[in-house]
């Protein structure tokens, strides 16, 4: 408990606020406050996706090797995470793309 809570959750925390905090701030090639706002929110879901793809990984494993049935509703809930957040990125690109690009 100690492990996942006092060191892999603050520090995927901090990366995750850190990377997306940085997204937002940092301005590359003239882009416009809306592109790096847009950015930040993308990295922000891309980093919980990739975290949620993690725990199924692992929830995986565990229902493999020890036939623990708690984890294989795990699976199912991060599943439904997976999908939830691809549709929040895929909305967010289609965004940026549609309202970012037009002529200021």
């Amino acid at each position: 408990e100690f492990l996942r809570v006092q060191v892999a959750g603050y520090s995927f925390i901090t990366v995750v606020v850190g990377q997306g905090f940085y997204r937002g701030c940092v301005k590359v090639d003239q882009e416009t406050t809306c592109v790096r706002i847009f950015s930040a929110l993308l990295e922000f879901f891309r980093n919980w996706l990739a975290f949620f793809l993690g725990w199924i990984f692992v929830f995986v494993l565990r229902v493999l090797l020890n036939g623990n049935q708690l984890a294989g509703d795990a699976v199912v809930a991060c599943s439904i995470g997976n999908i939830v957040l691809l549709l929040i990125i895929i909305g967010l690109e289609t965004c940026k793309r549609k309202c970012c690009t037009r002529s200021q």
